[in-house]
Parts: structure tokens; C-alpha cells; sequence
């Protein structure tokens, strides 16, 4: 075998593994969230389907609260490219809290979470008004980065 296809397995099989986190989907009964393990040769043969993910589900009849929150990362440089955080931050009735990374999700996505947290019972809470950013099709970044959006 060519030692360049040599390398190229070993390169691909060493940084797949890195592009590839939890992730969670919810529908109108329950959250699952599907992680995968922190050795990266267990998450290549997960990826593969060579040995089983974690799931976690959460019944949404067992939220007790969910907040969006957006939380900014300390920028010391303009050139700090890092995406700041948005979760929904999700406290169920026996007192466990989980944030779930809600990425770049638009309105309408985040505003069917909320309503199936809602309809089943759960106390939702949106401080920051996220939901009426989104819904102006507000850029969140330039919302709570004044500073560095007039750069």
C-alpha cells in the first residue's frame, strides 16, 4: 500500500473523530440526546456504528423549567472567531440541569421547542428575549456585541 493512503487513513482516523460531538432532537414526547465517547478510537467505531452510542431521553413531562439563554464568550481580540453560546438550559422535576447547544437555530425551530416544553407542562423562560431577536430576523452576535459589531 502507497505510505501516502498509509497516512491519509491515519490523518482521517485521527480528526474524524473531532468533528463530531453530542447532539440532541426533540419531538413532542421527549428529548434524546446521543453522545459519544471522549477516546476517540470508542467514537470512530460509534461513528461507525461498530459499538453503541449513549442515549439519554428526557420525557418532557419530566421538565420542570427550560430557559434560552445566550451566553458571550470573554473576547480579548477582534480576531477571537469563537461562536458564543446559545442553550436552553433544562431543569427536570428531580432536580437534574442540562444545556443543550442550540447553535444556529432560527425562530421557528426554537419557537416549536418552546412550544412543546409549554404544552407539556414545563415553565419556559426567555429573559434575554431571544425568541422576539429571532422572530426580527436579528443577528445575535451584533445584539449583545455592540462593541465588536461596529468593528
Amino acid at each position: 500500500m502507497d505510505k501516502h493512503i498509509v497516512v491519509l487513513i491515519l490523518g482521517l482516523g485521527i480528526t474524524f473523530p473531532a468533528c463530531f460531538n453530542q447532539y440532541w432532537s426533540v419531538d413532542k414526547k421527549q428529548i434524546t440526546i446521543t453522545s459519544y465517547s471522549n477516546n476517540d478510537f470508542k467514537k470512530l467505531a460509534q461513528l461507525f456504528n461498530l459499538t453503541s452510542k449513549d442515549q439519554t431521553i428526557i420525557n418532557l413531562s419530566n421538565v420542570q423549567e427550560a430557559a434560552i439563554v445566550y451566553r458571550k464568550i470573554v473576547r480579548l481580540s477582534p480576531f477571537n472567531f469563537n461562536p458564543d453560546h446559545l442553550l436552553l438550559g433544562i431543569t427536570t422535576k428531580d432536580g437534574k440541569e442540562i444545556d443543550l447547544d442550540l447553535g444556529n437555530i432560527d425562530y421557528q425551530g426554537l419557537a416549536t421547542i418552546t412550544l412543546y416544553l409549554s404544552e407539556a407542562g414545563a415553565k419556559v423562560s426567555d429573559q434575554q428575549g431571544i425568541l422576539r431577536l429571532l422572530s426580527e430576523n436579528q443577528n445575535l452576535f451584533k445584539h449583545f456585541h455592540k462593541k465588536w459589531a461596529s468593528l
